[in-house]
């Protein structure tokens, strides 16, 4: 077969098509086609359009009888009694701040789509034109909008009772997730006063879930039992601690807590439900002394109202509370203060060797409201018995030393080193400042020989004397 043949062939295929077509499009045309009816019990819905050939230029269509019914639907819907609230309704309200964005119609328009009492429409097409015709009683119309109306106020009233459930009970991400499924559903209602009671009178139900939903988060507050950290450099915070934000009183569940310090801190994500955001300080890596733990809530978790309703911030959002707690370093090496007197220099003096050479996490203080380690000391000193010779007068003394180291803020013994019956003969004209003297100046020999290890066997961290202020905020993981 040549081109010549093929194409006459193709050309005959065209012609028997449009004739087909043409033997099936003709029929009797109804009524309603030459004129639109004007029943008064019905809403009439009349659309048509151009058909398409295989011989157009334009892009063929295939989807024009369905654009037609389309368009002859939105005719019966744009007559629909929907009776607009233009004053209490959602709709009304959010129109008059500018920030309801979406078509009432095309909303309205869905929701007819979705009906079967628009389901069904009559047809008729010529060789060029295609017909469409809906017709719907106004009573059906009338029940339909009634019942689209009721059926939205009671899944609207179901859902925000639910809102509300997860609101006092913490859950207040969940609460602002269905608020926004509560305004979704009530969205084909929301040009109406859908009237719910409330202590004042009736208020609109679409307003009360939109006021809800931007107060989801007010009244926050947040709150430790920490006031402040004392800490050590390089090392980290015995324990674990918690932030805890309440609305009213109730925990507040599944809150995303965000921390910020200069050292390594671990801390959850969300609040658990007692409200608690753990956290621990596992390292100090700042030589700062003056250092802050700072808590704020992340607003990046939390919800914006649906493109439809516009935007608007929620209510409270740039007052979210925050907290900030100090962490302030110290010396972990304790302070001792020497309770010598004076007039004893010589055994302060053999105390300090003692300490400096047996105890590196020490350090010396005179004022003993910064101490932490108090050394005292009792000497008793007896005369026992005279010895005379011919040539020279002495007296025999018997004396008692008692040292003790102590924990001031405990008042706990840390040692007790003792010295008993300790024999001494000086001349007898010896005064007794020089009695105290010379005999404080044997005892320190064996003071020098033996309170060593007493100095060195003592234990006491001055972490847990440090610590006690806020161990009792601390919890378990």
């Amino acid at each position: 077969m040549n081109k010549f043949t093929i194409r006459k062939f193709a050309s005959l295929l065209v012609c028997l098509t449009i004739a087909t077509t043409t033997l099936h499009a003709q029929g009797k045309m109804p009524a309603w086609v030459k004129k639109t009816p004007t029943p008064k019990d019905a809403y009439i819905g009349i659309a048509t359009a151009i058909k398409p050939t295989p011989m157009d230029t334009i892009p063929f269509n295939p989807n024009y009888k369905e654009d037609t019914r389309r368009s002859a639907l939105w005719k019966v819907a744009n007559q629909l009694p929907w009776q607009i609230d233009q004053q209490r309704s959602l709709c009304a309200v959010l129109a008059m701040k500018g920030q309801y964005k979406a078509s009432l119609n095309e909303v309205l328009f869905a929701e007819i789509l979705r009906s079967p009492l628009f389901s069904t429409c009559q047809e008729w097409e010529s060789d060029t034109e295609y017909w469409c015709y809906y017709s719907v009683k106004m009573s059906d119309a009338q029940d339909f909008v009634d019942q689209l109306i009721a059926t939205t106020k009671s899944t609207g009233e179901r859902l925000y009772a639910e809102a509300q459930s997860l609101q006092q009970q913490g859950y207040l991400y969940k609460a602002a997730q269905k608020y926004i499924e509560t305004l979704d559903s009530l969205h084909p209602a929301i040009f109406r006063f859908l009237p719910v009671a409330n202590d004042t009178g009736f208020v609109d139900l679409g307003c009360m879930v939109y006021e809800s939903y931007l107060n989801v988060y007010k009244g926050l507050t947040m709150t430790t039992e920490v006031n402040a950290f004392p800490a050590v450099y390089g090392e980290d915070v015995p324990g674990a601690y918690a932030v805890t934000v309440t609305q009213n009183g109730v925990p507040v569940r599944n809150l995303g807590i965000i921390p910020e310090f200069e050292g390594v801190i671990s801390a959850d994500p969300t609040t658990d439900d007692q409200g608690r955001c753990l956290f621990s300080i596992d390292n100090i890596s700042s030589k700062s002394p003056n250092q802050i733990i700072s808590f704020t809530i992340d607003t990046d978790y939390l919800l914006e109202l649906p493109s439809a309703y516009g935007y608007q911030a929620l209510a409270g959002y740039n007052l979210f509370p925050s907290l900030k707690i100090p962490v302030n370093l110290y010396n972990p090496k304790a302070y001792t203060k020497l309770d010598v007197a004076p007039q004893d220099s010589l055994l302060r003096k053999s105390l300090e060797s003692i300490w400096t050479n047996n105890r590196n996490d020490i350090l010396f203080t005179e004022r003993y409201d910064s101490a932490d380690v108090v050394v005292e000391y009792t000497v008793d000193i007896q005369k026992e018995k005279a010895i005379d010779t011919e040539k020279y007068h002495f007296v025999l003394y018997n004396a008692n030393l008692d040292i003790k180291v102590k924990g001031i803020v405990d008042d706990v013994v840390l040692t007790d080193y003792v010295i008993s019956d300790f024999k001494i003969m000086l001349p007898a004209t010896r005064t007794e400042a020089q009695v105290r003297q010379s005999t404080l100046r044997e005892m320190i020999r064996q003071i020098n020989r033996e309170f060593p290890e007493k100095v060195k066997e003592f234990k006491f961290d001055k972490r847990e004397i440090v610590w006690r202020s806020v161990f009792s905020a601390s919890v378990e993981r």
